[in-house]
């Protein structure tokens, strides 16, 4: 199987909610192994916030916002400013968008 950018499975995950068909016939609809889908259903169901942000942020826009948002935070606070990495994750956990991109 070929590999995707980050924003493909989740446009082909949001594309990919079929009424009536089981796991298996969703994933091979999407085309994606059934364990790439589950893993994609379950973390879906364990992300605590609105149904509206968390379903931006699976689309790719909003995938390239959340890059933008990154790389502008990461070049003001650790090239312009005078902090480090952390202070980049910390400010992903003070805004809400650790939940959307790693901040460990």
């Amino acid at each position: 199987m070929p590999r995707w950018s980050r924003s493909e499975p989740a446009t082909k995950r949001l594309a990919g909610d079929l009424p009536g068909l089981s796991e298996r016939q969703q994933a091979e609809h999407v085309g994606v192994a059934r364990t790439t889908w589950q893993y994609g259903c379950q973390r879906q169901a364990a992300i605590q916030v609105p149904a509206a942000e968390g379903a931006f942020f699976e689309t790719a826009e909003g995938i390239a916002l959340l890059h933008r948002l990154l790389i502008g935070a990461h070049f003001v606070i650790t090239l312009l400013g005078c902090g480090g990495v952390r202070r980049v994750c910390q400010f992903l956990e003070l805004t809400g968008l650790a939940t959307y991109i790693a901040a460990s």
